[in-house]
């Protein structure tokens, strides 16, 4: 009898856990919605001012960056993501298309929110390595850990 209660009690907890996480999906998705600027670099000194002030724009599976403005001729490059909210930290897959390329070039990074803040980073362009922790030794010039801060930008009513 005890073993069945302790068998019930455990799927009761493993599928409360399930199910928390499984709500915990798409409300990370849909935290990400909406367009962001970048705030902060960490990269490489001579890249980081490049990507100051550009817009982030998540639409559904779409990763959208842009030059100054959301418009179609500010279009700097576009892509698809993939979330995983089970992890520790958070995972974020991005398949780019830059410069124009037939063929998606993966960058498997992490993410998290911090109130109207969004960091993401991510390993180098070869889809092998993703990043256990946001910190990255900014004299390592090796390494090619990219790290973003983000600011969501609140949408105009009209």
């Amino acid at each position: 009898m005890k073993i069945v209660l302790l068998v019930t009690a455990s799927v009761c907890l493993l599928a409360t856990a399930f199910f928390a996480h499984a709500q915990d999906l798409p409300a990370d998705k849909g935290k990400l919605q909406g367009t962001w600027k970048v705030v902060s670099v960490m990269y490489r000194p001579n890249v980081d001012t490049l990507f100051l002030g550009k817009l982030i724009k998540f639409d559904g599976e779409s990763m959208l960056t842009y030059d100054e403005a959301v418009r179609d001729d500010r279009l700097l490059s576009k892509g698809s993501i993939t979330v995983d909210a089970t992890k520790t930290p958070k995972q974020i897959d991005i398949y780019g298309y830059p410069n124009g390329k037939k063929t998606a070039i993966p960058l498997l990074g992490i993410y998290a929110f911090d109130g109207d803040k969004l960091r993401l980073s991510w390993s180098g362009r070869d889809g092998k390595d993703r990043p256990l922790t946001f910190d990255r030794d900014p004299n390592d010039k090796k390494s090619k850990q990219f790290s973003l801060i983000l600011e969501r930008i609140q949408e105009k009513k009209n």
